[in-house]
C-alpha cells in the first residue's frame, strides 16, 4: 500500500478483500511510515480465488483523521512445497 504517512492520518483504516466466497478484513495505520527507500508498505497476505471477481474495499468508516491512499500493489507469493 502506498500512502503519505503523517500524524493527521487515520490509525484505523478498514480494508476488506473479497475473492469468491472468501473475505478477509483488516485495519491499516496510516501514521506508520513506509519502509525506508520503498514506495509501498506490505500490509497483509490474502488468498485470491482464480477465475472469480476480487473486490478490495478501503473506507473511512469510523476513522479519525485523513484517509489518503495513493496506490495498491498486489504481488504473487510462492508457496513452499511440502
Amino acid at each position: 500500500m502506498a500512502y503519505s504517512a503523517h500524524e493527521t492520518r487515520a490509525k484505523n483504516v478498514p480494508v476488506g478483500v473479497s475473492s469468491g466466497s472468501q473475505r478477509k478484513d483488516f485495519v491499516v495505520d496510516h501514521t506508520v511510515s513506509l519502509p525506508k527507500g520503498k514506495h509501498f508498505r506490505p500490509i497483509d497476505t490474502v488468498d485470491l480465488v482464480a477465475d472469480t471477481e476480487t473486490v478490495i474495499q478501503i473506507t473511512n468508516s469510523n476513522t479519525i483523521g485523513f484517509v489518503i491512499l495513493d496506490a495498491l500493489q498486489l504481488l504473487p507469493i510462492e508457496h513452499e512445497s511440502k
